[in-house]
């Protein structure tokens, strides 16, 4: 049908080659829409542009984290439009949050 051919044509990595500006990725482990895999493979694709944030129990669009992903967005955000200084976000509040999923080691880790 026509949604899955359009969803097999539909990549986000190939755009990062244009990206000028930082990019924050949100990934969940039990998301069942996207593939979890997706989030770190968008992230690298960003390079040192992309900061990837691990939420390994959250499902699709973090619904269930509502609050400590609105909160590491928004400290993320306040970083990355410090006066145009390098971003250096100290990474996400929550211990139970990972900078990175597991089973993703051949991808390299954010600067975050």
């Amino acid at each position: 049908g026509a949604v899955p051919d359009l969803a097999r044509g539909f990549a986000l990595p190939p755009v990062m080659l244009r990206l000028r500006c930082p990019l924050l990725v949100m990934g969940a482990g039990r998301d069942l829409v996207i593939p979890p895999a997706e989030a770190p493979r968008l992230c690298h694709a960003a390079g040192d542009l992309g900061t990837l944030v691990w939420y390994p129990h959250a499902g699709h669009a973090l619904y269930d984290v509502l609050p400590e992903w609105t909160a590491d967005a928004a400290r993320w955000l306040a970083a990355a439009t410090d006066d145009g200084a390098p971003l250096s976000w100290a990474g996400p509040d929550k211990d139970s949050t990972q900078s990175r999923p597991p089973g993703t080691e051949d991808v390299e880790p954010d600067d975050a």
